[in-house]
């Protein structure tokens, strides 16, 4: 029993690490099953099993990341390379250029900031395989390239909330009559289409002035989507354009607390993003100075590299 008991332990390590390079406060997290309970792995067995067995095996390595931080890591992940070992090294390095033109597109991917051109499509589908590097080989970057992907999902749910709510607002002073239509819209189009796309378009506007000002405070943010009102009445073309005016004021005025979440969650985002647009930028430079990636991925070279 304790033997089974030892090599549930082991392979709970094993499976972690083959995932991705762990810290040591990480891999005391893990945890296995003991009489259908989950059990941490006590300091001293694992302590035994990184360095007794799995270091003894060759199979897991301490190594120090991009950030200086020590990191217990698969032997897969580590790209070691000797003098015997010159075709793994131009094997890995002819891999890993192939990836480049992933690497430039991996942040305009699932939600990125910008679009893809239709030349750069093409490169999506490798955009997994530079994940699967990041992960394995880069564990900081990895942990930010999550970190930027999670916020982008949760701006794009407030945004669309933002947007829902302008909606049910201009439809709501439509029939109360605090905004007019003009004459040549009244009877063509069915209120609720007109605020659909009234809604879009003025939202679309506000979020883009939003983004722009994310260094800004909230009071200056409200000034200067003031001072663009021409603009914001302009998307509310089908409107009377003095009525238009005082709602659109009054609902920035309402808006102040969701502004205020997507100035600061946009500003994060941006950092995030020009912090992961540096790392993946040294990273393709290292490439062009021949020096292969780091990590594993499912189609790179079937050889092995430890010597």
């Amino acid at each position: 029993m304790a033997r089974r008991l030892e090599r549930e332990k082991i392979k709970r390590v094993i499976d972690a690490l083959r995932e991705k390079s762990m810290q040591w406060n990480e891999l005391k997290q893990l945890t296995y099953q003991e009489n259908d309970i989950n059990k941490t792995i006590p300091d001293k067995t694992l302590e035994r099993i990184l360095k007794d067995y799995l270091s003894f095996w060759g199979l897991v390595e301490k190594v120090k990341d991009e950030e200086g931080i020590w990191r217990w890591s698969w032997f897969e992940h580590i790209r070691t390379y000797h003098s015997k070992s010159k075709h793994v090294y131009e094997l890995s390095l002819y891999h890993s250029k192939k990836l480049v033109p992933a690497m430039k597109i991996l942040l305009s991917t699932k939600g990125g900031l910008w679009g893809l051109s239709e030349e750069n499509k093409k490169y999506v589908k490798f955009c997994r395989f530079v994940e699967e590097h990041l992960k394995t080989g880069y564990s900081p970057t990895y942990g930010k390239l999550t970190k930027y992907r999670d916020l982008i999902h949760m701006l794009d749910e407030k945004e669309k909330a933002f947007e829902k709510r302008l909606k049910k607002r201009i439809l709501m002073e439509l029939e109360d009559g605090n905004i007019r239509l003009h004459l040549s819209t009244r009877f063509r189009v069915p209120n609720d289409s007109i605020a659909s796309n009234v809604a879009r378009i003025l939202a679309q506007e506000i979020l883009g002035l939003i983004v722009g000002e994310t260094g800004s405070s909230l009071s200056l943010l409200i000034d200067r989507l003031i001072s663009h009102m021409p603009i914001l009445v302009e998307c509310m073309s089908d409107f009377d354009r003095a009525s238009s005016q005082v709602f659109i004021t009054k609902f920035l005025e309402d808006s102040k607390k969701e502004i205020e979440e997507l100035r600061k969650g946009w500003g994060k985002t941006l950092d995030i993003y020009r912090e992961l647009a540096g790392e993946l930028e040294l990273l393709r430079m290292r490439i062009n100075m021949r020096q292969p990636l780091q990590g594993k991925c499912r189609i790179c070279p079937q050889v092995s590299i430890k010597e």
